[in-house]
């Protein structure tokens, strides 16, 4: 049967809930059950429209309760989120401005009041399960930890499971180290909360629980049971079915886990809140970073809609309309207002709270927010750093607050059109407040913001995360702790920044552009990379073009094997229209094409695809006529290649392409000059050492260039580092060898 409406709710509906007075029948109070999800996009779930996601106990969920459409995170990443979630205020005013790495400073304050401190006040009994990602010294006295913060019992990773999803090592429980763990990341943390529900909390008293999946987080690896739903992807897209697999993974542990309040009756008193921390990872084309905005513009590091949209889901049976939706905004740091309201708990009145109640929400009345909702991500891929929403409508400003975009989201929800120069009024007055509020903001928080470019974060060895800190690459691996080189170390970082002697375009500047293409290497001349990577194949008549895949239906408007058609049938065929509608009419090039546009501008990394002697003999040949033999790097995938080239081009350098790690020893003796070691080998900590041994450079794959990514990359000193995005590699290398 389910509970009669407390009176303060009662009182609190029919005055339009402006206010709600503190309970005092503590028997009223509802349990509360919190859950997070980690870069999952606006777009991912069965119940917000995805075509082929299997997310059914999430989508039955939405059926029991209110979905939000137009849900936000606090932030485009992951810390800066969590942080306004458990204060209710800004990342910017609480000091956690940005993702925190290991050993960083950057920390969750005791000085701010957590949703949990506050409840467990109350009387409530607190519980803390999964990511905590809101200090760099995780288990550490040095910084505070979830038991600092209102929690009871807490099981904990800083950032990331580590190595994967799959036998995590870098969990502690309540400050102690608990070692490695057999099964996949989000059924082993809703076991530990089921754990604490049956046997460890006082059931004499509510419950406030945070349940903070790792999912789909990188470095995603998937149980197989879970990828078998998406049987085609298997056999065609396998990290894609890891992604899509990982979430349905975290579907199914959540569905458990409503499954335990059922049996233990203690679904109809439990108010039940899921959401995400950001949008996706990526750029949703490749590795396991496949996440969907829903059509949004941006994504994770963006404040566009699709770095901060994100799926927004409420049940609370008797008070929130089964099957119901709102489309009234609502962000992170609303739910502290919202459930400290519901929960009786005193909000405080000493500082600034940006959240606001969405109880009117729950009876579709307005919801009063004296804040706007404001967004601010240091690094945001785009110029544009900071968002501020007022109605229907968003503005845009980059860090300077000197440039600005204005967006009617009502009527332009994919941020299309800037009417900055239109709506001159509206955007007269809400660069006005942007202005005030971000000014105001900035005058309250830490300045570790101020100091982000300046200084380098500290690392420290912390008992809870052995294998930490964890980065993911373009094929969804861990890169994992080792190698000489630390966050703190900073010296020695921008030693290894400045040694990088080859930044690698990966198939051009294909991050922007259509891979393989004209407009992709010129792209990469113009982000000042040392080379662009070219991938050849032979057309049916002996022709070589560049294209990686051998079937042209990924990258073009046709379909078939290069191989079985003639030159002037691929040349036929639009190789930009898919990756955007600007790049239309963008051809397949030959690879004489591609050298001459390279000629004195930039060093090619020729891919080489096909093996044999012939193909060797005709790559040969075109570089000799139409390249330069000395600007030649040359992507060698077997020995026999390697010592091939050897006597065609020895005047070219080349870099081992090695299928496996067990092939290092072979490529060096057959010659090359770098050995490429996948990050997802690094787990191997032999390997790099081998390299050193052999007397060959080092090459890395990178992803988008972001900083985090190169500084864990920086660890294994390498010689080369490639990215899609040879600009943002280019600047941030630049950026980090000039620190101190």
């Amino acid at each position: 049967m389910l509970p009669r409406l407390p009176f303060f709710l009662a009182v609190g509906f029919a005055l339009g809930l402006s206010g709600v007075a503190q309970a005092q029948d503590k028997s009223a109070r509802p349990n509360i059950v919190f859950v997070l999800a980690d870069d999952l996009g606006w777009g991912d779930l069965g119940c917000f429209g995805h075509p082929t996601m299997q997310t059914p106990n999430l989508d039955k969920f939405a059926k029991q309760g209110m979905l939000f459409t137009q849900c936000y995170a606090a932030s485009a990443v992951c810390s800066p989120s969590r942080s306004a979630i458990l204060t209710g205020r800004t990342p910017y005013r609480n000091g956690v401005f940005n993702w925190i790495p290991e050993g960083s400073e950057v920390h969750l304050r005791t000085s701010e009041i957590t949703l949990a401190t506050l409840l467990k006040r109350i009387g409530y009994t607190t519980c803390h399960v999964g990511k905590w990602h809101l200090n760099g010294l995780f288990n550490s006295p040095k910084q505070p930890q979830p038991n600092d913060h209102g929690y009871d019992w807490w099981l904990a990773t800083q950032n990331n499971a580590a190595p994967s999803h799959k036998n995590p090592n870098n969990f502690a429980r309540n400050g102690k180290a608990v070692g490695p763990m057999e099964g996949y990341s989000a059924p082993l943390i809703v076991d530990q909360a089921i754990h604490w529900l049956q046997k460890e909390r006082d059931k004499t008293k509510p419950f406030f629980i945070t349940v903070w999946f790792h999912e789909p987080h990188l470095p995603i690896e998937t149980d197989p049971k879970f990828q078998s739903l998406y049987p085609d992807l298997v056999k065609s897209d396998a990290d894609k079915a890891q992604h899509h697999g990982n979430i349905s993974q975290m579907d199914s542990a959540f569905g458990k886990l409503m499954k335990t309040l059922d049996d233990m009756k203690l679904s109809d008193n439990t108010i039940v809140i899921f959401t995400s921390d950001n949008g996706p990872e990526g750029n949703g084309l490749k590795g396991r970073t496949r996440g969907s905005t829903g059509g949004l513009r941006g994504r994770k590091r963006s404040v566009y809609e699709g770095g901060i949209r994100v799926p927004g889901i409420v049940r609370w049976p008797g008070k929130v309309p089964p099957g119901s939706k709102s489309d009234q905004p609502i962000i992170g740091s609303d739910f502290f207002t919202t459930l400290c309201t519901i929960a009786g708990a005193k909000i405080p009145t000493d500082r600034p709270i940006d959240g606001a109640s969405i109880l009117p929400a729950f009876a579709g009345k307005p919801i009063e927010r004296k804040t706007p909702m404001y967004w601010r991500c240091a690094i945001a891929t785009e110029e544009f750093k900071i968002a501020m929403r007022q109605g229907e409508f968003v503005i845009l400003a980059n860090e300077a607050l000197s440039k600005f975009e204005l967006y009617n989201l009502k009527d332009d929800v994919k941020q299309t059109t800037d009417l900055k120069d239109t709506a001159k009024d509206r955007f007269a007055v809400m660069k006005a407040t942007l202005v005030q509020l971000n000014t105001e903001i900035e005058k309250e928080g830490p300045d570790w913001w101020r100091k982000f470019k300046k200084e380098p974060k500290k690392k420290a060895k912390t008992a809870g995360a052995p294998g930490s800190p964890l980065l993911h690459a373009a094929d969804g691996s861990v890169l994992p702790e080792g190698g000489d080189l630390g966050a703190g170390q900073a010296d020695a970082i921008a030693r290894a920044a400045r040694k990088v002697k080859l930044t690698i375009a990966h198939r051009g500047a294909s991050s922007d552009h259509p891979e393989n293409t004209l407009a992709s290497f010129r792209g990469a001349i113009a982000a000042g990379a040392s080379a662009t990577e070219i991938d050849i194949r032979t057309t049916k008549d002996g022709a070589l073009v560049c294209l990686h895949d051998a079937d042209v239906k990924r990258t073009t408007d046709g379909k078939g094997l290069a191989r079985d058609l003639t030159l002037a049938e691929l040349l036929k065929l639009d190789a930009g229209r898919w990756f955007a509608p600007k790049f239309r009419g963008e051809r397949i090039p030959t690879l004489s094409q591609a050298l001459m546009l390279c000629r004195d501008k930039i060093d090619v990394l020729l891919d080489l695809q096909e093996p044999g002697e012939d193909y060797a003999q005709r790559v040969t040949a075109a570089v000799r006529k139409f390249g330069q033999p000395k600007r030649t790097i040359l992507g060698i995938r077997n020995v026999e290649h390697a010592r091939l080239f050897r006597k065609l081009l020895p005047e070219a350098r080349q870099i081992g392409l090695i299928p496996k790690a067990a092939d290092i020893a072979a490529f060096a003796e057959a010659g090359v000059d770098i050995i490429r070691i996948w990050p997802k080998w690094l787990n191997d900590a032999t390997l790099v050492p081998q390299v050193r041994k052999l007397g060959k450079a080092l090459h890395l794959n990178g992803t988008m260039g972001s900083e985090e990514e190169i500084r864990m990359l920086l660890k294994y000193e390498p010689e080369s580092l490639s990215s899609d995005d040879p600009a943002r590699l280019v600047r941030t290398l630049a950026a980090i060898a000039g620190k101190k």
